[in-house]
């Protein structure tokens, strides 16, 4: 099929998605760029009537228009404005208009609403006068106040702290500056509670005043929802609706659907907005409407249902594509689906720019050209089986599967490889879960509007649990489907995020593969490029390679928690699981320890030391037993005896047996056998306990090769510090990590003693920010010369040893 406009927009989207490779920093060429596009503008209208020469530069224009775009609306930051944040300012006043619909996100005493800001002006204030700022990119506020009324065109004058958002804190970890990048966010504020806020007027322009009234219904529905269903049936709804996952990440089901690989049920998109067209546009016709009526409803529906969701791009997309199909019709002319999905990445790029980047735009595209083009080389498999003479209804049911399974089948050979570089996994299950997962959303999406309308209509509310009820048992059956696929053999596995060049030589072989087979009608090419590409995965990407004698020790910027992890030759140790995400929803287990230990194909972990049971050390080690080997697990004798936590460690010490771990009970004096050279000695709880968890914590001395030591305080406080100092033990280390996140000492002459006797080169706070930790010991630190490092400000911390020489690296540079 001719497709004029195919070589056009393919040099749009890769001269925006060059612009976004080189990001930040492009928006310095946006006049080159815009020079350049005038030129091949004019050379293109030179050679009108010269059919090659007039394509190529008409391209290479659409080439620069792409990369000027993104030039001109790249979420940068004025460098005088990053220079006052880096001199500390941060106290921020930020006057601007709400342009997204609030999101509460959040747990326990994190719990907040979320939503952007448009600046028009930023007046910063800090230890000098205050400084104007004339920024005009948007703010993403994270406001602390979940009882304030804010709506979607809201002019706001709010009063927070303001920062550049971090880019990569942790090896291997999430960029979370870059995420922000592919929204168009330049800047986050977190607005406290007690700050400035006022409202100060209403942008009552159409596209507000439209998003403020969808916002509200939105508003209503959800409360709807919220008191006629469940806990986890509410939460799931809202995700299939409205794409909010909070309610996910609170009840802890999200990583079953991760798993499984049907997380896009829980996020709108197209397949969202492709259900929610089929079954308005099937109730128009069957209440027979006059077909242009129906179509044209349909078009102005699914927009609607891509505003009322949020306007996020893979919605826009559908319905975009929805939208010329339903036209197609309407005009009597067969619509040309590739030409569609063109079009439509087209348009929503050229409105935002940024989204070029972002997984879930990549992700969502891929799927489209998936079912397309691999959908068919797939079903030529079962198809043997269509000869066979059987009744109507089996043949259709037949049919019905084998098409699902394709489809599946098709969506993960295709996908694959991006969702492994984003997120470090390959879910087989899928192609069985999406089985399960479509046909319970489609049931959802339908019914949820019927019990939205009768819980709104007084006179049908009292029937409301009729779609209620089924809605329970639907989601209730999902939930356990899906527990139960991802607990089969093979279901999921962490993989290392594949290189560009795998992911190149993949789509390549894959498009290849594609061309023969509609070509050349030679089914069996698709089987052996499947067999290549495994066996080119298998022999992929792994870990770091460790030289001989080298020994290296991280820590991990977790916030107020601790995680540790030493690598000594062909050994791993890990102290601390940081938190699970109980007080805050935030699993830094999950999010920041298992990535880096998937990407270096770390799977066993030889000995895995809990200090204490605090949640700050203990709560991510669920999850480490859940997706790891232990060996030997190691833990403070006397923490274990306090009766509020005894349950914590019972329920650990059956897992870590279930695994078969051996559970190891320490104190003052003991020493546990490592391997490879590693020795590590128990200074912390001696025999008579203290009965406090930060008193009773493990301290611990390793010693790693030949003379590198490493001193680990857990939380201890001051009567334990004091023993340790009045010990006689060894306390001599080259790096030390200092006790309970650098806080809470009330004896400045004793940590100075301590701090003297431990005699440390380096020293590593495990802390979300100075302002926490105070002067005495930052000020005992410079004065004794101990170089020291705060994880909230430098990132991860990785001290490398080799052969006697150490070297230092901070995540943030």
């Amino acid at each position: 099929m001719n497709r004029p406009l195919l070589p056009f927009i393919t040099a749009f989207l890769a001269g925006t998605a060059i612009a976004a490779a080189t990001a930040p920093g492009v928006e310095k060429y946006a006049p080159a760029l815009f020079a350049c596009m005038a030129a091949t503008l004019f050379l293109s209208a030179v050679f009108t009537k010269k059919n090659a020469p007039f394509v190529v530069f008409l391209a290479l224009f659409f080439l620069f228009l792409g990369a000027g775009r993104y030039a001109v609306r790249s979420p940068g930051v004025p460098e005088e404005l990053k220079a006052v944040l880096r001199e500390g300012g941060g106290g921020a006043l930020v006057h601007g208009t709400v342009v997204s619909m609030p999101e509460e996100k959040g747990k326990g005493y994190a719990r907040h609403s979320s939503y952007d800001i448009k600046a028009d002006g930023i007046l910063l204030y800090g230890p000098g006068d205050p400084v104007s700022s004339g920024f005009s990119g948007l703010v993403r506020v994270r406001d602390h106040d979940t009882l304030r009324q804010v709506m979607p065109g809201d002019i706001l004058a709010v009063e927070g702290r303001l920062s550049v958002p971090k880019g990569r804190t942790n090896p291997h970890g999430f960029d979370y500056r870059a995420y922000l990048r592919t929204q168009g966010i330049a800047l986050t504020m977190s607005a406290p509670a007690s700050g400035l806020f006022a409202i100060t007027g209403k942008d009552d322009s159409p596209v507000p005043r439209i998003t403020r009234r969808l916002y509200r219904l939105r508003k209503r529905a959800s409360a709807i929802l919220r008191t006629r269903l469940s806990g986890p049936s509410y939460a799931l709804v809202e995700a299939m609706l409205f794409g909010v996952k909070t309610g996910l990440r609170r009840l802890g089901i999200r990583e079953v659907f991760e798993r499984t690989g049907t997380m896009h049920i829980t996020a709108v998109s197209g397949l969202h907005v492709g259900m929610f067209a089929f079954a308005l546009t099937g109730l128009l016709r069957l209440l027979r409407l006059p077909r242009k009526l129906s179509y044209g409803a349909g078009i102005l529906g699914v927009f609607l249902f891509a505003a009322f969701t949020g306007l996020r791009p893979p919605a826009v997309r559908a319905a975009i594509m929805a939208a010329f199909i339903m036209l197609g019709i309407l005009a009597g002319r067969r619509t040309d689906v590739v030409s569609s999905v063109l079009l439509s990445a087209f348009i929503i790029v050229f409105l935002w720019p940024y989204k070029i980047a972002s997984a879930g735009f990549i992700l969502s595209y891929i799927a489209v050209f998936s079912i397309i083009y691999l959908t068919p080389m797939v079903r030529t498999f079962p198809d043997g089986a269509g000869s066979l003479k059987h009744p109507r209804a089996v043949r259709k049911a037949r049919n019905y599967f084998f098409g699902a399974v394709s489809v599946s089948i098709a969506i993960f050979i295709g996908m694959s490889p991006i969702i492994a570089y984003y997120f470090r996994i390959v879910s087989p299950g899928l192609v069985l879960a999406n089985l399960v997962a479509v046909p319970v959303l489609f049931a959802v999406l339908v019914s949820s509007p019927v019990l939205i309308v009768m819980g709104a209509l007084p006179f049908l509310s009292v029937l409301s649990w009729i779609p209620a009820r089924g809605i329970e048992g639907m989601i209730g059956f999902l939930v356990h489907a899906m527990r139960a696929i991802s607990g089969m053999p093979c279901a999921y596995a962490g993989v290392p995020s594949p290189g560009i060049i795998f992911i190149v030589f993949y789509y390549a072989a894959l498009a290849g593969t594609v061309y023969v087979f509609r070509e050349k009608k030679r089914n069996l090419i698709f089987p052996v490029f499947l067999g290549f590409a495994l066996i080119f995965w298998m022999a992929g990407p792994g870990g770091r390679p460790r030289a001989p004698g080298e020994n290296t020790v991280t820590f991990f910027d977790t916030g107020r928690s601790d995680a540790v992890l030493i690598e000594s030759g062909e050994r791993t140790f890990l102290v601390d699981a940081a938190s699970g995400g109980e007080k805050t929803g935030f699993n830094a287990a999950r999010s920041v320890i298992a990535p880096y230990l998937i990407q270096e194909n770390i799977k066993v972990i030889d000995v895995f030391f809990v200090t204490h049971f605090h949640e700050d050390h203990a709560g991510g080690a669920p999850y480490i037993l859940d997706n790891f080997r232990i060996k030997k697990a190691v833990t403070s004798k006397a923490a274990v005896r306090e009766e509020r936590y005894g349950g914590v460690f019972r329920s650990l010490k059956k897992e870590f047996e279930e695994e078969g771990a051996e559970v190891i009970l320490a104190e003052r004096g003991d020493r546990v056998e490592c391997g490879g050279g590693v020795e590590v000695k128990i200074l912390n709880p001696p025999k008579e306990a203290y009965g406090d968890q930060n008193d009773d914590s493990l301290v611990m001395k390793m010693s790693l090769g030949k003379g590198f030591e490493v001193l680990l305080c857990g939380d201890v406080m001051d009567a334990a510090l004091e023993n340790l100092v009045n010990s006689g033990y060894e306390l001599k280390a080259d790096i030390i990590k200092l006790p309970h996140h650098g806080q809470g000492y009330q004896d400045p002459v004793l940590f100075a003693e301590f701090i003297a006797i431990a005699d440390p080169d380096y020293a590593v706070i495990t802390n979300s920010g100075r302002e926490d930790i105070p002067e005495l010991v930052t000020g005992t630190l410079e004065e004794q010369g101990v170089d020291y490092y705060i994880t909230g400000e430098s990132g991860a911390v990785v001290f490398r040893e080799d052969h006697g020489e150490i070297s230092v690296e901070t995540a943030v540079k």
